[in-house]
């Protein structure tokens, strides 16, 4: 084992791993530790397993290895978080689970009130603030919104997502009502909340 080797490729994995969303069932401190210590540990094995006959460099060997069981591992927790935090239906792909868990999380950190949300959603640009009514209060789908407005629905997920981040920004300015929930805060779990 080449100790030198060993160490920058590990943290090579690390810093390419730190880059991933957080699932969101993890605090991003927690999440951080979990995948260093996956890391650690299969940069252990990979370095066991190494053999030069093969043709292959130790840090191409062990680079490889580390992020296939951090890949592996990042797939289990997003697979665990789809399939256990319900979310708004929607007919579209996952990504769009994961968005509406993204507002699900947000309006569920406001105890149910949802006039934070609307002053908010208010606040927004006009074309985002109509992109969020339609797809949360509307219930609408990408696939739908895109045909209609004759653009990719990879183009509407990119918008949504870039509108759900302002829209969390502008609640977590908005004061809080006296005796209210504060808005910053955003429960470990989610729940789909009637905006009506």
């Amino acid at each position: 084992m080449e100790p030198v080797i060993f160490q920058r490729t590990l943290d090579a994995c690390c810093r390419r791993i730190g880059s991933w969303r957080v699932p969101p069932n993890w605090s991003a401190a927690q999440w951080s530790e979990e995948v260093v210590a996956v890391a650690q540990l299969a940069a252990c094995e990979a370095a066991s397993d190494f053999n030069s006959s093969h043709g292959v460099t130790f840090g191409s060997f062990v680079y490889y290895r580390v992020m296939a069981r951090a890949l592996t591992r990042y797939r289990q927790e997003w697979v665990y978080a789809l399939h256990c935090f319900p979310t708004a239906p929607d007919d579209g792909p996952e990504n769009e689970s994961c968005q509406s868990l993204m507002f699900s999380r947000l309006v569920s950190g406001l105890e149910g009130d949802c006039e934070v949300v609307r002053d908010s959603v208010a606040l927004l640009p006009e074309a985002q603030g109509q992109l969020l009514r339609q797809l949360f209060w509307e219930e609408r789908t990408e696939s739908e919104i895109s045909r209609e407005l004759g653009i990719s629905q990879q183009a509407v997920s990119k918008r949504k997502h870039s509108a759900l981040r302002l829209l969390a920004e502008l609640v977590q300015r908005q004061p809080s009502s006296p005796g209210k929930f504060p808005c910053a805060v955003v429960k470990p779990w989610c729940h789909r909340n009637s905006l009506n």
